[in-house]
């Protein structure tokens, strides 16, 4: 069908469509009389000069605007359903972000475009109803039709293909016999590439602590509604047991769980636990998949096929036919939070998904974030508490080295080293951890004072060792080293700072009949590589580990008995307010992963402030110390969760037009502010961001703090619109970034 413009005022004819473009609004398209379309269904249109592809919100009785006719309904049944839709259109409205670019972004990218969403499929041969009657006897002289027959049978859920062709290279003949029979046909089941693999045999579950078994009545009481736990325990304290015993249990009620981790490293691994212990289908979603595994884990996540929906933040999206109970692992993670485009925190859409399916959600964490500790004081949450790890085992010890006491030794203390040759004595695993990749973070002449810093960031390049080359890890540009200095042709550049690959080599120097094996973004840029280095760690193999936060989340090695930690005085002198909240999560998580098993553990934290509060109830293990330290300081601040946050962010290549856009959005919030009462809404003024340019681009940021979250949504919503109009906007890239994480 042609579009056609036309004037429409006949009720039930109009159609309101989300279409992924930059523009905050639905557009209006008609109906033909022979077309039905119901909510959350796929549609192309056109728009402008394009075509596009839209999904109906809703249906409307009249529009007073010229509408086109829908090119064609792509669906027969909505590719959200009323829930899902019901959430991404509040996320939309939340995050301030086009609302046809979040509808869109649910899907599996194969479905933006203009194809038929049918399920993945696979051929199976399957019993008939008649075969189930099969008398063996009637084929004793066709024994390669009985050895199929044989097989089916054995096999209620269907054999496949490959099953047939291992039995023999003629199996379509006695196939095609059978057939005949109606004894056997062949049938379709979805596939699913993203299911873990079976593992041999089921484990069974381990004891529950007191602690765990009363962790797991509270929340599967509270099955049939929907409730807010904040799992609080200590690193090591068992949370992901509780994690299945609940998800055992919501599965025997016929239903699903979603799972949420924040690194697409810890999926895999999980899921082969969740397998063996629960024996379902589980569903992976992680970046890293292909398009055909998206796919063929939506479709089983969708009709319910999948009973563990398993993934990283973008997996709080997925359809689910049934849901049931809703995990978010290790809910203070950074990584929970989108950082571009579509900018929402996995973590509290998760809690308003629960709510709405009216579920239960477990936030589980050593080291909760602030804002999840505030609303368990204001009684959103209920804590539960894994006060001690399981059996006899204990958490480590922790020692504060003064680096205004202890001298440095290529970024290792004496202590340090001497701890780590213990371990190597009695076969016992060490971990150090460095939060920075590359060989030295910075190149600087010893005759001029020149650094090598990024052609299009305001950033020091990282000497990377094995490539010999300097690295930008903001853009990632990558350059040569020069042997002489640029500025004064002086041929003394010299090294300074540790970054993974220094620290590694260090230790190989120092340990040279030792196995040392690095873990960082470098050192395992593919899922096979990470496997590889994962299975060394777990195994013993790797006697040494270096590597950076990715080494910190979730990971169980039982062998690691010392943990050293490296440069976290950066934390001390960051300009974001959050710093102090990740240095203590952090150093808790990296030194959590020490002593796991019976044998107690040690960490080594070197630092030149060993007197901050915040080291000092890292080394007391006194996680409410310094929560109630931290709220104060952001009480005092007015910091979140006293208020609530919004950064608008410009850049362009232009160094004036980002900062010139942001002084008209700054204006045009005046008229809007001034009706507030009690300075409810302040909006600051424009400042260039605190790396000014990146990637090329010239960068700036306004930030717009409130104390009532009621009326910054009501503020966003009409300034929000004011601003794609400014006349500035068109000469930057500008986006709204509600509940910010990262201020730079």
């Amino acid at each position: 069908m042609s579009p056609a413009a036309k004037k429409d005022e006949v009720e039930g004819k109009i159609v309101q469509v989300a279409v992924s473009v930059p523009l905050r609004r639905l557009f209006d398209y008609h109906l033909s009389d022979r077309e039905s379309v119901q909510p959350g269904m796929r549609v192309e249109v056109s728009l402008g000069k394009k075509t596009q592809i839209g999904i109906v919100v809703k249906r409307v009785k009249r529009s007073q605007l010229a509408t086109k006719s829908i090119i064609r309904v792509l669906d027969s049944e909505p590719a959200l359903q009323a829930p899902e839709l019901k959430l991404m259109l509040w996320a939309a409205a939340y995050y301030q972000h086009p609302i046809g670019e979040v509808l869109l972004s649910a899907l599996p990218a194969d479905f933006r475009k203009p194809v038929s969403m049918t399920p993945p499929t696979h051929h199976l041969l399957c019993l008939s109803q008649p075969g189930r009657r099969w008398d063996p006897k009637i084929l004793n002289r066709a024994p390669l039709q009985r050895a199929v027959m044989e097989l089916v049978a054995a096999t209620p859920e269907g054999v496949e293909l490959g099953r047939l062709k291992a039995l023999s290279s003629s199996w379509r003949t006695p196939v095609k016999a059978l057939e005949a029979r109606g004894w056997v046909e062949f049938c379709q089941q979805i596939s699913d590439e993203s299911a873990a693999e079976k593992p041999e045999g089921m484990q069974p579950a381990p004891p529950l602590s007191e602690a765990q078994r009363s962790a797991v009545d509270s929340i599967t009481e509270g099955l049939d509604h929907f409730g807010a736990f904040l799992l609080h325990g200590v690193t090591g304290s068992g949370k992901t047991e509780v994690y299945l015993q609940c998800a055992r249990e919501v599965i025997a009620r016929g239903r699903q769980v979603l799972i949420m981790v924040p690194e697409i490293a810890l999926v895999p691994q999980l899921a082969l636990r969740v397998k063996a212990r629960l024996g379902v289908t589980v569903a992976q979603f992680h970046s890293g998949m292909t398009p055909a595994a998206r796919r063929a884990a939506w479709w089983s996540a969708k009709m319910g096929k999948a009973s563990i929906v398993l993934g990283t933040r973008s997996a709080v999206f997925t359809s689910l036919a049934r849901p049931g109970l809703i995990v978010v692992d290790e809910e203070h993670d950074p990584s929970y939070k989108q950082q571009d485009g579509f900018r929402y925190h996995a973590r509290d859409v998760a809690v308003m998904r629960a709510r709405a399916a009216n579920i239960p959600i477990i936030l589980g964490s050593a080291t909760p974030a602030l804002e999840t500790e505030a609303n368990h004081l204001s009684g959103r949450y209920r804590r539960l508490t894994l006060p001690a790890r399981p059996g006899s085992a204990e958490l480590p010890v922790i020692h504060l080295l003064d680096l205004g006491k202890l001298p440095l030794d290529e970024g290792l203390t004496l202590p340090l080293v001497q701890a780590i040759k213990d371990r190597l004595e009695r076969s016992e695993q060490s971990l150090i951890f460095i939060n920075r990749r590359g060989f030295a973070p910075l190149v600087r002449c010893n005759q001029c004072g020149w650094e090598a810093t990024c052609l299009r960031c305001d950033a020091r390049l990282t000497h990377h060792r094995h490539s010999q080359r300097l690295h930008c890890h903001h853009c990632g540009g990558s350059y040569e080293k020069a042997h002489s200095c640029p500025a004064c042709e002086a041929e003394s550049l010299v090294l300074f700072g540790q970054g993974t690959q220094r620290i590694e080599e260090t230790l190989q120097k120092k340990f040279p009949s030792a196995s040392v094996v690095r873990i960082d973004r470098d050192a395992t840029m593919t899922m096979e590589a990470l496997a590889s280095a994962l299975d060394k760690a777990h195994s013993g193999q790797a006697e040494i580990l270096v590597g950076t936060q990715m080494l910190s989340k979730g990971h169980d090695f039982p062998g690691v008995t010392l943990v050293g930690i490296l440069d976290v005085d950066r934390g001390f002198y960051s300009l974001d307010f959050r710093a102090q909240e990740r240095l203590y999560q952090t150093v808790t998580q990296v030194g959590g992963r020490s002593g796991r098993a019976e044998r107690t553990g040690e960490v080594f934290i070197q630092s030149a402030h060993p007197e901050s509060a915040y080291l000092q109830k890292v080394q007391a293990h006194d996680h409410q110390g310094y929560v109630e330290l931290a709220l104060a300081e952001r009480q005092a601040a007015r910091f979140p969760p006293y208020s609530h946050l919004v950064l608008v962010r410009a850049s362009a290549q232009d160094n004036s037009a980002p900062l010139e856009f942001l002084h008209q959005a700054w204006s045009a919030s005046r008229p809007l502010v001034g009706r507030q009462k009690n300075a409810v809404i302040v909006v600051m003024e424009p400042v260039p961001s605190p790396m000014e340019r990146r990637a090329g681009r010239w960068r700036a940021q306004l930030l717009v703090q409130a104390s009532q979250r009621g009326l910054l949504h009501q503020f966003l919503g009409e300034w929000v619109q004011t601003l794609e109009k400014l006349p500035a906007a068109r000469r930057v890239r500008w986006s709204v970034d509600v509940d910010p994480v990262d201020m730079t």
